[in-house]
């Protein structure tokens, strides 16, 4: 406490590797976007890979499921999600597991 005000510092930092399977080569892009669908939880962002081959969007699918034991809703943010802007046109994309939650069990 400095002057009687409360000081604090926090700094967070994550190292992302692709995927083992990952292959520059196959990807083609990715899409996003705001669904108005109504849920108990409130509205939801939407997002999708596109790659060029089928098999090859499979296994990356199976890939980031198991992140979430490969259930079809991500309640627990099991799969974790960034944009980067890397410039007034160009963003970066990075998807990674999420951090434990500690509440669990």
């Amino acid at each position: 406490m400095l002057n009687g005000r409360h000081t604090g510092f926090q700094e967070d930092d994550i190292y992302v590797q692709p995927l083992p399977i990952w292959q520059s080569k196959e990807w083609y892009g990715n899409g996003n976007g705001f669904a108005e669908v109504p849920t108990e939880d409130g509205p939801f962002w939407e997002f999708g890979i596109i790659f060029r081959s089928r098999d090859y969007g499979k296994d990356v699918f199976d890939a980031i499921s198991a992140w979430n034991e490969n259930l079809s809703e991500d309640r627990k943010n099991n799969i974790s999600i960034s944009f980067i802007i890397e410039s007034e046109n160009e963003y970066s994309t990075f998807i990674y597991p999420g951090l434990p939650d500690d509440t669990d069990d």
